[in-house]
């Protein structure tokens, strides 16, 4: 039973049922994480990386949230740094050869 695609499938099919939705996140959640980052180390690599874009705190915080976290939603207006956050952070999931999912409900994630 793939959790994921049961949860991202609720998207394409109107009418379903909130309730739903939360089983099958609660589901997922109740599961041990397959996945462990060493904080402290990517912490020290968002604050001294000069080869890309700095972060600021915000962001730095959000991206160490979501490696702490099964489930991540990055919100924020227009211009406060969204695209970067999930650029940097698929950038360390990629250098650790971790598999992802993105999920943009409306469409328009510019990555």
């Amino acid at each position: 039973d793939n959790v994921w695609e049961d949860i991202l499938g609720i998207a394409n099919q109107p009418g379903e049922s909130v309730g739903f939705a939360t089983q099958k996140i609660n589901k997922l959640l109740e599961q041990p994480s397959l996945f462990s980052f060493d904080i402290d180390q990517i912490y020290t690599y968002l604050r001294t990386n000069t080869t890309q874009i700095m972060l600021n705190e915000d962001q730095q915080k959000g991206i160490l949230s979501c490696l702490q976290n099964k489930i991540s939603i990055i919100t924020g207006g227009p211009g406060t740094g969204k695209t970067t956050l999930i650029k940097q952070l698929l950038t360390i999931l990629d250098k650790q050869q971790y598999s992802y999912k993105l999920a943009a409900p409306t469409g328009r994630a510019a990555i």
